[in-house]
């Protein structure tokens, strides 16, 4: 939409109609109630159920903005200066370091999302265009920028824009991707499929125990299992020339990790 088209998005107001301010109130109460239950009660399950509802709602309000703000382009720019000012709390408190470049906070993903439909709604005649830059965020994504939710949570965002004027198409658009991308077991210490495959015959007869990793370690670890209670030893053993074609790559190794020693160990069995 341009000119007067936009202008007359921007004036209608459904009577009787949830406010925008009331849709914040809503995700931020549901996204407090998310990081509540992340960090400081992470076995109450039901909090981050109950969190999930902040992120729609948040894509909904990023293109509702989209539609009524005055200057797009000061609307991008006030939401990656909110971006660059969360990133550090967001790694310090996510990953115990100020600078984390493995995962951006959800602000960078509204971002990308905004930059999308800018793109959309600026090069309507020029679809090559628009897709370049739809693909170039993409990429950008997936392998620098890395955001909360990544490509799967900006399509969602797109699907409110594109459909916005079509409610139930918009509704099943998004509820598919979130069946689809979102519903996915990605960690689980134990699956039982079936109603002849409950619990008890994981615990005792099937082969696996019932000691599994809770409160979100199944991240990280696996179920107790046989490997456990076998002690290993690694040996090594490298001929000079074998350890000659690859002295330079340890050294450098143990050079960024700052242990000299490491690295003059290996270092001295090729000196002249």
């Amino acid at each position: 939409l341009r000119g007067n088209e936009m202008e007359n998005n921007r004036n209608v107001t459904a009577v009787g109609a949830v406010s925008a301010f009331d849709l914040k109130c809503i995700a931020v109460f549901s996204m407090l109630i998310d990081h509540i239950g992340a960090f400081l009660f992470p076995s109450e399950v039901w909090m981050r159920y109950v969190g999930r509802l902040a992120f729609p709602i948040f894509g909904f309000l990023i293109v509702e903005g989209l539609f009524h703000t005055r200057d797009q382009k000061k609307y991008m720019s006030r939401l990656f200066a909110f971006a660059l000012i969360s990133e550090i709390p967001y790694d310090l408190v996510r990953y115990d370091s100020p600078v984390y470049m493995d995962q951006q906070n959800i602000f960078f993903t509204l971002l990308l999302a905004l930059i999308c439909m800018y793109a959309l709604h600026m090069m309507q005649d020029h679809i090559w265009l628009a897709g370049s830059v739809l693909l170039a965020v993409a990429v950008l994504t997936h392998y620098v920028i890395k955001p909360d939710y990544g490509i799967e949570g900006i399509a969602m965002i797109l699907c409110f824009y594109i459909f916005r004027n079509w409610r139930i198409e918009q509704f099943i658009s998004v509820a598919a991707i979130n069946l689809c991308c979102f519903g996915k077991i990605q960690n689980a210490g134990a699956i039982f499929l079936g109603e002849y495959s409950s619990e008890p015959l994981g615990d005792y007869f099937a082969g696996p125990n019932h000691i599994l990793p809770t409160n979100g370690t199944a991240r990280f670890f696996s179920p107790l299992n046989v490997d456990d209670f076998l002690k290993k030893t690694s040996i090594i053993s490298y001929s000079r020339e074998a350890l000659e074609a690859v002295h330079k790559d340890i050294e450098v190794f143990a050079g960024r990790e700052g242990l000299t020693s490491h690295a003059n160990s290996i270092k001295v069995r090729f000196e002249a």
